[in-house]
């Protein structure tokens, strides 16, 4: 995470808020023979403190015999490349160079690994629930019958991440003067990466200026 305090989230809530929003994770796990990233959905279990997911047995997490492994998941929000060719302040002195704008979140803990099928349901549930809450015919695991989630069941394993600690970072040109964080904003919006609108309205949404 970018160390300059001026792009630091705004407390826990923030993070929190930033995960559930955006759930899909880069998770790297320090295995003792070699690192092993996998990208991976994880939910917060706030009663617990903990990050919950799940992957397939053929999925390279599953394969780890030890627990209590160090890990750190990144949950990526919208990012888009920053040319200075949009600060009004080149025109006068020069001083511009390329940037990139970005919003993430990082959460370092311990992983542990549910291997056991009769326990996997709270791992299922909690993702859907999730992800459906909100939707006008929201899924429920209990829609899909018994012998077909016990067949699925069988084809993954649990993930369990104790959070340890968290941050997230928020560089949105918020150090700019008001014209040239006003130039990014044009800069960004006359791209056709959708990516690049997200950033520009993320920006306008500070109200710092």
């Amino acid at each position: 995470m970018h160390p300059a305090s001026i792009y630091q989230m705004d407390g826990t809530d923030s993070v929190c808020a930033h995960i559930r929003l955006h759930p899909f994770a880069m998770l790297a796990v320090n295995a003792s023979a070699s690192p092993i990233i996998a990208m991976v959905p994880l939910v917060l279990n706030s009663e617990e403190d903990c990050l919950i997911g799940h992957v397939s047995r053929r999925n390279p997490l599953a394969s780890l015999k030890e627990q209590d492994l160090a890990a750190t998941a990144v949950f990526q929000g919208p990012h888009a490349y920053i040319s200075p060719s949009w600060y009004p302040s080149k025109d006068i002195d020069g001083r511009a160079v390329p940037t990139w704008n970005y919003i993430a979140a990082e959460v370092r803990g311990v992983l542990r690994i549910e291997r056991d099928v009769e326990e996997l349901n709270p791992y299922l549930n909690s993702l859907s629930q999730q992800m459906e809450d909100g939707r006008e015919n929201p899924w429920r695991l209990s829609d899909a019958p018994e012998d077909y989630l016990a067949r699925l069941r069988r084809g993954i394993v649990g993930l369990s991440l104790r959070i340890t600690e968290m941050n997230g970072v928020k560089k949105l040109s918020q150090d700019d003067t008001q014209d040239d964080f006003n130039g990014v904003v044009r800069g960004l919006m006359s791209e056709t990466d959708p990516a690049a609108h997200a950033v520009a309205d993320e920006m306008l949404k500070m109200g710092i200026y």
